[in-house]
């Protein structure tokens, strides 16, 4: 069996954490309140298909679910040591986003070398809803977009351009 773990990272109330429990499908505890990560949030779970080199196999999975918050800087070194991927979740409609997630993108892969073949960019944004949603996490009620980079330079103007950034549905 495989282990990966997969560090996410973004600006505070980026929707990390919202993403994080719909891939470990932990959302039945979820309030729909906004409560920042405190440091490192830990999600395992076992994805049972993986291809790998065109072979099935299991896979434990940690999702490190990371705060966006500086007041935890120091510890950034812990978290990425032996991490396989990165995500990066950021809102494209928060104006200061895009250039966090740069200086973020800066110091996990620029500085430690980490391959960015091996990083995904989620374009999240909450969608506004006319009515009080009870369960805030329902896939539905939310628009988001996956990328992954050919060069980072692409975030511009709070918005990837296609040019650079390659949808991935």
């Amino acid at each position: 069996m495989i282990k990966l773990k997969i560090l996410f990272v973004g600006p505070c109330a980026s929707g990390k954490t919202t993403i994080a429990n719909l891939l470990a499908d932990a959302t039945e505890n979820s309030s729909g309140d906004y409560h920042p990560t405190q440091g490192v949030r830990i999600l395992e779970f076992e994805s049972p298909v993986l291809n790998v080199n065109n072979k099935p196999s299991k896979a434990e999975v940690e999702l490190w679910d990371c705060s966006g918050d500086h007041k935890f800087e120091g510890c950034w070194p812990a978290l990425q040591k032996d991490a396989q991927g990165l995500v990066f979740v950021y809102n494209p409609s928060a104006h200061d986003h895009s250039r966090e997630l740069e200086l973020l993108y800066n110091y996990f892969v620029i500085q430690t070398n980490f391959s960015p073949k091996n990083c995904l960019v989620i374009a999240y944004q909450k969608q506004t809803a006319d009515r009080e949603a009870k369960n805030i996490t329902k896939l539905c009620e939310y628009s988001w977009s996956w990328y992954t980079f050919t060069d980072f330079d692409s975030i511009q103007n709070d918005r990837p351009t296609t040019s650079n950034i390659i949808p991935l549905r």
